[in-house]
């Protein structure tokens, strides 16, 4: 794994992948190596505009370790991080401090049942996580909670609903605009056992919250639930 440093990067392109959400891939720089799951924190240059924003923060890597370059996915909101990560152009620079974090183990019990429960962009990870579960041939049950308001927001949606997992992969959209929030009991219901899972979080502070009350409530062991709680 990359020693923990300062690595310089360029834009290579920005792609909108649901409304108001965008993928930003940078160059991978020579040497930078990291783990499923891990994130970096990323800093743009000078901005384009005046800003008290130190225009850094700690974002998940949404490219799998194979891959050439570095993707990262943001939503769009009032912070002068997000406007740059929307105005910044191919071929600018920027820093990343990383790699970080160890929210997925480097090895997996193959026959391990999981359980992502994410919202909004906190879906970044899970497309590299699937890959690496489907080149281990995983043959435990995976089940994807994801969770957005409205349809529009859902990112990687097409992705998600036909990755090449097999039958014992499920994916469960939740739009809390239209439909009840994930609770205890919706978990329940598409899981069985509750205790006959491993259960990864990623999502705001305050979901991540929840989901862990949730599981708790229902008697599920500590030691089986995962936060991504670098946010």
């Amino acid at each position: 794994m990359s020693i923990k440093k300062d690595w310089a990067a360029k834009v290579v392109k920005r792609e909108k992948v649901a409304n108001k959400t965008y993928e930003l891939t940078v160059s991978k720089p020579e040497g930078f190596k990291y783990e499923v799951g891990q994130y970096v924190n990323f800093k743009f240059p000078e901005p384009y505009f005046e800003t008290e924003d130190n225009m850094m923060r700690p974002l998940s890597i949404a490219s799998h370790p194979e891959e050439d370059v570095l993707k990262f996915v943001v939503r769009e909101s009032e912070s002068d991080f997000k406007k740059m990560y929307k105005e910044i152009k191919t071929g600018d620079p920027v820093s990343l401090f990383g790699p970080l974090g160890n929210f997925i183990p480097v090895e997996i019990p193959k026959d391990q049942n999981i359980a992502l429960l994410i919202s909004g962009i906190g879906i970044a990870p899970v497309l590299p996580f699937f890959k690496k579960l489907k080149d281990k041939k995983h043959e435990g049950k995976i089940k994807l909670f994801y969770s957005n308001r409205t349809p529009d927001i859902v990112t990687y949606d097409k992705e998600l609903e036909n990755y090449p997992l097999g039958d014992n992969y499920e994916y469960i959209k939740v739009l809390t605009g239209v439909q009840k929030r994930i609770d205890g009991d919706f978990i329940e219901a598409h899981v069985g056992d509750l205790n006959d899972y491993v259960y990864y979080i990623v999502g705001t502070k305050e979901f991540i919250k929840s989901m862990r009350v949730a599981l708790k409530d229902k008697g599920v062991d500590n030691k089986k639930v995962k936060i991504d709680n670098f946010g």
